[in-house]
């Protein structure tokens, strides 16, 4: 090699030294940086400086020469930034003598002649400036030391220190003797860094590795799915993980692919597939695919190198095959991932050199005393008695699914998603969201008058795409995604809408800010780091947001959280699962419970909802009062708009099983697509819905009051604009299906409903609905003492709790309570009995007249299909109602304005 070569062979003299130089890596990053630092400290090297030695290079170009004058110091920097004044400057000039290119190993080898010179003729206009801080690493073991500058480099002095820096490492060799031993030496100490592995591999075997990876995966992408943050509702309900997920420990460490390919093993990092070799050989398991979390510090902060994997992807046996279709665990002898994922882990470490510990995470079935082992035993203070790492959260994996399947999606993906179904907890405070950070310019400083010091606003940025319409199903409906979704993926500042605080607005309306003291207008993070603009920094909150620490390995990219994952993280901060949560049962007064299977009993009542909303002209608009998670979606078709309105603010905005989440998911349907527009909004319809003091919140305050007119009309939301005043002049048909009995209480949450009847419905419209009919529950509960139950064998039971013998038809048959506890909800639940010669009587004060009541034995003889005995004996005790409105009560009207 020329550079080695000449360099043995040169001499210096008191003006010219020779310099060798190797030279790693291209567009290194500041992660890249850092690494290398770690790991020659981790070798033996020693820092000369830790804050290193600031440098001033203004470069003067003269035909083939590179003259410079070098100005070490900040102060002596600064001096002359302000008045061009040199201090103690140091004259020469460069010249490159050979150059030698090792591509396949990001080196590059050359020689320099440098020549000392007693001055510069400065009346030259300096052609470069290029600013560095430079940290020098020696060791006694070796005849080479490193240098690794962080540089600020422009054609003006002006823009210098706005520029973005670059991080260059080099290694310098000071003797002269067996240098190829010594720049293989310096190579794989250094690239040691930039691979993180103890193994550095060349650029081509990476190449060949990412090669291999493709023929298994077409994408070639990184296809460990993405996990979702742990919230409440996955307590409890349908998406509970107490129903069949298997839970085991997050451990501290980064997650990365094992691939076995060309008889070595491998890790795969990252969505940029950064191939890293541990060092391993084994013979037979090419293509065995595992994902899994690299750990290298223990509890105890010593440095390890183990793998614990958590799932598998590809297992080879006698021929390789693609497992991620098959469920994760089963109790049954079957095949399943973690049953496989124990094979290969066995079969392997029978069989491998020994360099790094490789073992399988332990998983138990999810239980509320699953779940208090684990938190016990990562509390025990020594490794024996319990992890050998630290541990930050629980990871909880769905049993019987393939990666990334659910129940209405089979297919495996070659791409990395996020996985509904896998949830990650953490506690509260070790929730962070990485944000895209601006900020006013340096001389922009606000005071505190509480404190010393000044602070500088920072905005927060995450990133918004199609895949996040569904992270606010209700806000997404208020922007109109559903006929409008945003095409591409951009910035916007983080301002989730939930959860609220006491009066109804988010809970900081801030949330998009930070307020970080400044001295000098110079802001850092709490790792000491200085933050600048277009930077991802990690961010914590406590009362408003910290910065943590800048995320250097998403810096080439510069993508923050996305809002999803952003929004999921806000919400669990506020609304925290404490380990209390996840140890003990939960306590749910909620009426929903999922029943899978669709039973004669529930397509029947199905049937007479569908048939009693035929009511639904082409063009209407339909309010209802308690639209619950919306299942009677497809039965509005034929209208233009519904305004949907339920107590439980779950059923509303959930983001699994919502309203506001059936209804995207209706309008992405390409067969029988779905087009009626609507709003839902949380709110008792027991107060006046048409002014807003039904809803809880501002924003939906604002919502119903533009949707009705009574606010002057002004820009809320694009999806909520659309549809001003629409509800002016009343709807043509209100509706509210079995939950009108929970009205019936008394007199007051009666009337007051009553009036929002017959001031949401529009004159000649239709006020539509079914429930039990109170003298047919009343007739078979006569008999009954209070607190007996009336019991339909396997279907339901209904418990009276009130002592009435007789009900008369006026004010006195409010409040006749009874507890209903159906096997297709699960709980009890307490109903009031509606009785219907009161009820159309009020109605005809409120201006309706009646058009039918209809028991449901009479819709039953036009299904033309069967129940059983006791699911008719169950369905026979309903009966549906249509009143029409006549003519007009005028009621006072409450009149305010909403800022939001």
């Amino acid at each position: 090699m020329e550079p080695l070569t000449q360099y043995s062979q040169s001499k210096d003299t008191d003006v010219d030294t020779y310099e060798l130089e190797a030279r790693f890596g291209n567009q290194l990053t500041k992660l890249d940086y850092n690494h290398v630092i770690q790991w020659l400290l981790l070798s033996g090297f020693t820092l000369e400086d830790a804050t290193g030695k600031d440098l001033l290079r203004i470069g003067y170009k003269k035909t083939t020469e590179n003259i410079r004058i070098e100005i070490t110091g900040i102060k002596a920097i600064q001096r002359y930034c302000k008045t061009q004044q040199l201090v103690n400057p140091v004259f020469g000039k460069k010249k490159q003598v050979s150059r030698h290119e090792i591509s396949n190993w990001w080196t590059t080898v050359a020689l320099s002649l440098e020549t000392t010179m007693t001055e510069v003729d400065i009346a030259m206009k300096p052609s470069s400036y290029r600013f560095m801080n430079r940290v020098r690493l020696t060791s006694k073991d070796h005849a080479f030391y490193y240098d690794c500058s962080i540089v600020r480099t422009s054609e003006s002095l002006d823009t210098l220190f706005t520029k973005d820096p670059t991080y260059e490492i080099e290694a310098e060799f000071v003797d002269r003797k067996n240098l190829p031993a010594q720049l293989e030496k310096a190579i794989t100490l250094a690239l040691r860094g930039l691979q993180e592995s103890y193994y550095p591999i060349s650029f081509k075997e990476m190449n060949e590795v990412k090669a291999e990876y493709k023929k298994q995966i077409s994408t070639g992408a990184f296809i460990g799915p993405n996990l979702v943050t742990l919230q409440e509702d996955n307590l409890h309900g349908p998406m509970t993980i107490y129903n069949k997920h298997a839970v085991t420990e997050k451990a501290d460490g980064e997650r990365k692919l094992l691939f076995i390919c060309k008889d070595k093993i491998y890790y795969l990092v990252g969505s940029a597939l950064h191939v890293q070799w541990t060092g391993s050989v084994v013979e037979g398991y090419n293509g065995t695919l595992l994902d899994g979390e690299h750990v290298i510090h223990s509890r105890n902060k010593e440095r390890i190198n183990a793998y614990f994997a958590f799932d598998i992807y590809f297992h080879k046996l006698k021929a390789l095959k693609d497992v991620r279709a098959e469920p994760f665990l089963v109790t049954e002898d079957a095949d399943n991932r973690y049953s496989r994922l124990q094979d290969a882990i066995d079969k392997v470490n029978a069989k491998r050199t020994p360099t790094f510990v490789l073992d399988v995470k332990k998983f138990m079935v999810c239980t509320h005393a699953s779940c208090k082992q684990l938190l016990e035993k990562s509390k025990r203070p020594t490794e024996e008695d319990g992890f050998p790492y630290h541990i930050d959260g629980l990871i909880f994996t769905p049993m019987e699914y393939g990666v990334g399947m659910t129940d209405t999606d089979k297919t495996v993906k070659d791409k990395q998603i996020t996985w509904d179904l896998n949830f990650k907890w953490k506690p509260a405070d070790e929730n962070t969201i990485d944000f895209l950070i601006q900020m006013e310019d340096k001389d922009h400083v606000h005071a505190d008058p509480a404190n010393p010091y000044t602070y500088k606003i920072v905005q927060l940025f995450v990133q918004f795409g199609s895949f996040d319409v569904d992270a606010n199903p209700q806000q997404s409906i208020f922007q109109g995604y559903e006929t409008d979704p945003p095409r591409d993926s951009k910035l916007v500042l983080f301002k989730p809408t939930e959860p609220l605080n006491e009066i109804g607005a988010p809970i900081d309306e801030n949330s998009h800010l930070a307020y970080v003291p400044s001295m000098d207008g110079v802001i850092y993070s709490e790792l000491r780091e200085v933050l600048e603009p277009n930077m991802i920094v990690e961010c914590r909150y406590d009362k408003g947001w910290i910065p943590m620490r800048v995320r250097w390995d998403k810096m080439k990219n510069r993508n923050p959280n996305a809002f999803r994952t952003a929004a999921s993280n806000w919400y669990t901060i506020h609304r925290p699962i404490t380990e209390h949560m996840l140890t003990s049962p939960y306590q749910s007064d909620q009426y929903y419970e999922e029943n899978r299977e669709e039973s004669a009993l529930r397509k029947f009542h199905n049937f007479v909802k569908t048939q009693l909303l035929t009511i639904i002209k082409p063009k209407d608009i339909v309010l209802d009062f308690a639209v619950g998670r919306g299942g009677d979606l497809f039965k509005w078709s034929r209208a233009s708009f519904v305004l949907g309105v339920d107590i439980d603010e779950n059923n509303i905005v959930n983001k699994k099983w919502g309203a506001c989440k059936r209804y995207l998911e209706a309008w992405k349907q390409d067969r029988n697509p779905y087009r009626t527009r609507a709003l839902f909004v949380q709110g008792n319809s027991t107060l006046r819905i048409k002014t807003g003091d039904a809803m809880r919140s501002l924003k939906e305050k604002a919502v119903v009051r533009s949707v009705f007119g009574v606010d002057p009309k002004r820009p809320l939301a694009k999806g909520v604009d659309v549809h001003y005043g629409k509800g002016a002049k009343g709807f043509h048909v209100t509706s509210i299906q079995f939950a009108v009995h929970y009205m019936f209480g008394n007199t007051r949450d009666l009337s007051h409903f009553l009036q929002n009847v017959a001031e949401c419905t529009a004159m000649h419209g239709y006020f539509v609905g079914t429930c039990y009919d109170g003298m047919s529950v009343f007739t078979k509960l006569k008999e009954k003492s209070e607190g007996e139950t009336y019991v339909i064998p396997d279907i339901c039971t209904i418990r009276k709790k009130y002592n009435h013998m007789d009900a008369d038809m006026n004010d006195s048959c409010l409040g006749f309570k009874i507890g209903v506890k159906q096997k297709s909800i699960g709980s009890e639940h307490d109903e009031f009995l509606v009785f219907f010669p009161y009820f159309v009587r009020l109605m005809e004060e409120y201006g309706f007249e009646e058009i039918e009541t209809k028991p449901f034995q009479r819709w039953y003889e036009d299904w033309g299909k069967k129940m059983t005995a006791g699911e008719q004996e169950l369905s026979f005790l309903n009966r549906s109602f249509i009143f029409q409105k006549k003519r007009e009560v005028f009621l006072a009207t409450k009149e305010y304005y909403i800022a939001i």
